[in-house]
């Protein structure tokens, strides 16, 4: 299975700030000694993961988003943070942005130099964060109701969900089964039944959180089912 670690040729940036000052890609903000960087399909939990580095001294976050592909609504949770949280609308997809992430990480130099990280799921310490939820959710059924194992339906995505309720389900959490929503974006679904990775390009849903068609955290799945 071949993962692609760098945009295509045809993916372009068109970069922005919250703040009166604009951002070009060819001439990016003064960095500060460490930078959390992250690839991001915004919805209100992500939104809140950007807004909680806001104005964390010694921290500069850059938030990728691909452009025209989320509401209006979305794109202000982050848009509007301003200070130390700066956005790059990607003329592409989640994988497009997601790529660039990667890309960088394969930067060693780079990485090295600005104390690079992630706060997706590409860092598997949000997956550690994540398993937490599922334990919450075992331990709010009544101990009898769940006695054959739970039956637990997670949206897909970048399939962060799914690897972190495997985890759980490792540790002895009392799950018997998942069931991962998919939507038009079924690379995952399609190499289940076929056992062929074909990733196709991203089709644009209303589901836009589950626009993925390159999701990184599967081959952690798979290793886990």
């Amino acid at each position: 299975m071949q993962w692609p670690r760098r945009p295509s040729r045809s993916t372009r940036l068109s970069c922005r700030s919250a703040t009166p000052t604009r951002w070009s890609c060819s001439t990016a903000p003064p960095w500060p000694s460490r930078i959390s960087a992250r690839a991001s399909w915004p919805s209100a939990s992500r939104g809140s993961r950007a807004s909680a580095f806001k104005d964390a001294p010694g921290i500069r976050v850059v938030v990728l988003y691909p452009k025209g592909r989320i509401s209006r609504a979305q794109e202000q949770l982050f848009c509007t943070l301003g200070g130390n949280v700066g956005t790059l609308a990607v003329n592409g997809s989640f994988d497009d942005c997601q790529a660039l992430v990667k890309s960088a990480f394969d930067d060693g130099e780079l990485v090295r130099r600005v104390g690079l990280n992630s706060a997706n799921s590409i860092n598997v310490c949000r997956l550690t964060a994540q398993v937490l939820y599922f334990w919450d959710l075992c331990a709010a059924i009544p101990a009898a109701s769940r006695s054959g194992g739970l039956v637990v339906s997670v949206p897909s995505g970048n399939f962060g969900d799914l690897t972190a309720g495997l985890i759980a389900k490792a540790m002895g959490a009392p799950i018997s089964r998942f069931v991962a929503a998919t939507n038009a974006n079924d690379t995952v679904p399609r190499f289940v039944a076929s056992g062929r990775w074909e990733p196709k390009p991203t089709i644009p849903t209303a589901s836009n959180a589950m626009d993925v068609s390159r999701p990184s955290n599967w081959p952690r799945a798979e290793k886990l089912l």
